[in-house]
């Protein structure tokens, strides 16, 4: 039956009616919104002798595995890769920063927040593992990190559907390991005979250091750099988002070799098989250390000890907690965008944020949390925790108002 014009022209009236009505609904609402923008305020400083047992951690939100230190002047480690059988299309497939586009399946499966973490990450063919162990040194009864080891183990995943039998998997895979400096300092790689041996350098809140790097089949301080499977360049990068395009082209590490003699970004770059596994070591240099108990020295069948020690722990621990707190509920924390890194990864439209997305109470129970541990018998510890209060408090106002 077809319909009268009078019916049509009443249909088109009522739903006029109601897309105006809908629509006033959604200015008026977005009109009454507050759109909190960024803290104008000045930085909350960080007091580095407070949570030095947290100095460093994989605090690099983003990427795929990345360490780095709480201080504004960090030096910061990264992890890049991929594989050589992929350069045919004239581009290289990079693993860097976190892409759903990438397909990769990744998490970390043991982590405690302070010490250690383990994490896999399953790309095609590949199952790469990182691990991350601090050593702590007790310093006028306060913990403080060291030193660190990051592992990169390269393995077959057995579980991929058109995974190669492991008798003639012989695919190659490029691992890049680079330290940048976020701001102030200086690194340098040591080189012997064109052998890369370590990288030394230092900043101002972080002091001296040195970085080793070991295969998992040695077990002594050498160098594993220098043949045709490896390269290493160190350049300028004036820009955090020019950093893949600074130190790659289509087939791995351009300009290989001391491009900068005042760098503050190194790559090295390693052609390796599955069954391989790299160890990088981060220690303080100080005249008061005994060298003779560093973690440059380490056997890798040891420091695989710790790891597994480390992880087992990390699980029953977990486990004990859930048979205690199974019942609680977790609030989840509200982000914070830090750094010309992160905000690199966030659209404009984004930065900006809304108080109506944000879950304010986390942050009261940690502020709970926080006075409830104050011992007023250490004035000190006291002091510094209310310090934090009265410079917190302006930013919360803002949120608020």
């Amino acid at each position: 039956m077809e319909s009268s014009p009078r019916f049509s022209m009443g249909i088109a009236a009522i739903s006029l009616v109601v897309l105006s009505t809908g629509a006033g609904f959604v200015l008026a609402h977005v009109k009454d919104q507050k759109i909190v923008p960024r803290f104008a305020g000045p930085l909350i400083p960080y007091d580095r002798n407070y949570t030095t047992s947290l100095l460093w951690g994989t605090y690099r939100p983003g990427m795929y595995f990345g360490v780095q230190s709480r201080t504004s002047q960090s030096l910061e480690m990264g992890l890049m890769w991929f594989t050589y059988s992929g350069l045919g299309g004239g581009k290289l497939d990079i693993r860097h920063l976190c892409d759903q586009n990438d397909r990769l399946r990744y998490g970390w499966l043991d982590h405690d927040g302070r010490s250690f973490g383990y994490q896999e990450i399953l790309d095609g063919y590949a199952n790469i593992s990182t691990s991350f162990v601090k050593r702590f040194r007790l310093v006028h009864g306060r913990e403080q990190t060291s030193s660190w080891v990051a592992r990169v183990s390269l393995q077959q995943n057995t579980q991929y559907r058109w995974s190669p039998k492991a008798a003639n998997f012989r695919s190659k895979m490029s691992i890049i390991v680079y330290f940048k400096l976020e701001d102030a300092g200086k690194i340098s790689p040591i080189v012997a005979s064109d052998k890369l041996i370590s990288l030394e350098g230092s900043t101002p809140s972080l002091g001296n250091f040195s970085i080793h790097f070991k295969r998992h089949s040695e077990t002594d301080v050498g160098t594993v750099f220098g043949d045709e499977t490896s390269s290493f360049v160190a350049t300028t990068l004036t820009k955090w988002t020019e950093l893949e395009k600074t130190i790659l082209n289509n087939t791995g590490i351009k300009l290989g070799g001391i491009v900068s003699h005042s760098p503050n970004l190194i790559a090295v770059e390693l052609a390796v098989f599955p069954n391989f596994t790299l160890d990088i070591v981060y220690e303080t240099l100080r005249k008061e250390d005994d060298q003779s108990n560093s973690l440059a020295s380490i056997s890798a069948a040891s420091l695989t000890e710790v790891i597994l020690r480390k992880r087992r722990h990390f699980k029953e621990k977990l486990r004990k907690a859930f048979r205690v707190d199974e019942e609680h509920e977790d609030f989840a924390q509200a982000v914070s965008i830090l750094g010309e890194e992160a905000r690199s990864r966030v659209p404009d439209q984004f930065v900006v944020q809304n108080p109506d997305y944000a879950n304010p109470p986390s942050f009261l129970l940690t502020a709970e949390a926080m006075l409830d541990r104050l011992d007023l018998d250490c004035p000190d510890e006291t002091d510094k925790t209310l310090k934090f209060f009265t410079l917190a408090f302006p930013r919360l106002q803002a949120w608020h108002n």
